[in-house]
């Protein structure tokens, strides 16, 4: 690098050497900055992957308790039809 460098010089091209030096060195940051973007947005999808998986679990969690509590403390519409018979009521198809 430095042989390249006395080339520019002695041939009188040294500020085209100090601006080839100044570019890599904004490169070098750029690619750096981009980096640094990219970790950071990277970091940013996990914690809202995390907080939305959090989110449904909870949900999930409250819904299955509210479930259990109506089916533990309420009574039941139709006590000697089956299953079947209520979802042809209800105008549903059966789910097997």
């Amino acid at each position: 690098m430095n042989e390249i460098r006395e080339l520019f010089i002695y041939s009188g091209n040294a500020h085209l050497w100090d601006e080839i030096q100044m570019e890599m060195a904004n490169a070098r940051k750029r690619r750096i900055a981009e980096m640094r973007a990219r970790e950071a947005a990277r970091k940013k999808a996990i914690s809202v992957t995390i907080w939305a998986g959090f989110i449904l679990v909870v949900a999930v969690a409250v819904f299955l308790a509210m479930l259990y509590a109506i089916s533990t403390y309420a009574e039941p519409l139709i006590t000697d039809a089956d299953l079947s018979t209520v979802l042809l009521l209800l105008g549903g198809l059966p789910l097997w």
